[in-house]
């Protein structure tokens, strides 16, 4: 039968607890003196490594060769080699989107958890009365930054891969935007070939594009557009983005979304284009594109993709004075009701172009995006479990040791190991609970830094992320859980009791 002999005494810990809790066995370690041995030894150590800097600094030619040294061992570093698996790739994209995917849920499920856990304490004083003791004597800092750390930067580092993604189909949405392309309508993009992602080669002949235009049902529409990858220098800045998604479209689209004209000029000296803000210029300013000087005619807040700045201009300026000689990347085919009639249209004038919706455009370009950031960054994500699984185990062993005496004299009064198990998890979703306003700010510090370092970038922190670095906290729980229950299960109540006294 169970003996619950701690009534609460009018502190609100029961008295039985507040003795066990002011029970400490103190031992005395006397420092052992060093051997003669020893002492020989350090002083020998210590004169070679003094007569050691002392040789160096008088031979001039030993540093140069002692630092060559050094740098041909580096060099020899093991490389592996395996062979690239898609599949791997594929499970570390799954395992990024799942973070993301249940994150929310995690963090309500934690939460609801707790308030749960706090209930039954509440009901139940002699588990309240033992919760108090047990944190009373608490690890400290190191066992409450655990959960911070790891769930703010797993949280920070979560969104990556998908934000990466996202901001790099800016352009293309920027592209919808300028031609009237709404949601859901029927527009259909023409390429070269079916996997044609935006920004690499693809090479539509003028001369198709022009024979397209005249044939036009007269409900149709044909609008062609350059997309290509390439360099924006702002002369006054500090810093500039390594590359820039450079979009030209026909005038008349690009006076329709921005209310900027940008007509055919006679001289190349007086190009205008809208680029993005993060560049720090303002209109009226002059910047080079790919060699070229021109002015910025407006600035726009668009997040086109690591360290990029977009540059908007067109068809009728970038043409004659950058992309000289050059074929259209594409066109977009409006007023077809689906895609089989704009193929058939193409095919009618033997005109061999694949027909695509913007959503599988930008769909290819996201998968591109997200087999290039999320693998590595799901690695990184590892690491950081691999390593908090550890300490998890470590914090939870030394923990619970420190309470076996404690749990061992409960115990010996009749109360069983399931309350004991109990409070250690209360303890374990309670620290978790705790810890995330704490990184909430852990993690907006570090997309703040990551968002001021990159061009083109600019992750939202938002639920999403922050159940995503709780999910991630779960499996070193779980692992330090199953060596606390153990330990648990394994208290030998009469040896503690014996040693405790």
């Amino acid at each position: 039968m169970t003996n619950h002999n701690i009534s609460a005494g009018p502190g609100g810990v029961s008295p039985d607890l507040e003795q066990v809790a002011t029970t400490d066995v103190l031992h005395t370690v006397e420092p052992n003196e060093p051997s003669m041995l020893r002492k020989i030894a350090s002083r020998v150590i210590i004169a070679a490594t003094l007569g050691t800097g002392v040789g160096t600094a008088l031979a001039h030619d030993v540093p140069a060769r002692a630092i060559d040294g050094i740098e041909h061992l580096a060099d020899k570093g093991f490389t592996p080699k395996p062979p690239v698996s898609s599949t791997t790739t594929e499970i570390l994209m799954n395992a990024n989107d799942v973070l993301l995917d249940v994150g929310p849920y995690v963090l309500a499920g934690e939460v609801l958890i707790f308030g749960s856990l706090l209930y039954k304490r509440r009901r139940n004083q002699y588990l309240k009365d033992a919760f108090k003791l047990i944190e009373s004597r608490n690890s400290g800092i190191i066992g409450k930054l655990s959960p911070i750390i790891l769930i703010g930067s797993v949280a920070a580092s979560a969104g990556l891969g998908s934000t990466a993604g996202t901001s790099a189909n800016q352009p293309i949405k920027e592209l919808q935007k300028a031609i009237g392309v709404t949601h859901g309508s029927p527009a259909f993009v023409l390429t070269q070939h079916e996997r044609v992602i935006p920004f690499n080669h693809s090479d539509v002949t003028i001369g198709d594009i022009d024979k397209l235009i005249k044939a036009k049902p007269e409900s149709a529409q044909i609008v062609p557009y350059i997309l290509a990858l390439g360099d924006i220098n702002n002369p006054t800045g500090k810093a500039n983005p390594s590359s820039a998604p450079i979009v030209a479209l026909p005038n008349d689209a690009i006076k329709k979304a921005y209310d900027v004209s940008l007509p055919a000029t006679d001289s190349c000296d007086s190009l205008s284009v809208i680029v993005g803000e993060q560049l720090g210029v303002k209109p009226g300013s002059k910047v080079e594109v790919e060699g070229v000087s021109v002015e910025v005619a407006k600035t726009i807040d668009i997040a086109p993709g690591l360290d990029r700045v977009a540059v908007f201009g067109s068809l009728e300026q970038l043409q004659e004075c950058i992309f000289k000689d050059e074929q259209y990347s594409g066109a977009v085919a409006l007023g077809f009701d689906d895609q089989k009639e704009a193929t058939a249209y193409l095919k009618s004038l033997d005109v061999h172009l694949a027909t695509r919706t913007f959503a599988e455009l930008e769909k290819a370009y996201e998968s591109f995006w997200n087999r290039s950031v999320k693998p590595p960054q799901m690695n990184f994500v590892m690491y950081l479990l691999l390593a908090s699984s550890i300490g998890e185990m470590f914090i939870g062993a030394t923990e619970v040791e420190r309470h076996k005496k404690i749990y061992a004299m409960l115990n010996s009064q009749g109360n069983q190991k399931d309350t004991f198990r109990k409070i250690e998890l209360l303890r374990t979703v309670r620290r978790n609970v705790l810890a995330i306003p704490f990184a909430g700010a852990l993690t907006l510090g570090l997309t703040y830094a990551t968002n001021g370092s990159q061009y083109g970038f600019r992750e939202i922190m938002d639920s999403r992320l922050m159940g995503a670095g709780l999910t991630a906290m779960l499996i070193p729980n779980l692992v330090g859980y199953i060596g606390t229950w153990r330990t648990i299960n394994r208290l030998d109540t009469p040896t503690e009791i014996r040693q405790s006294i």
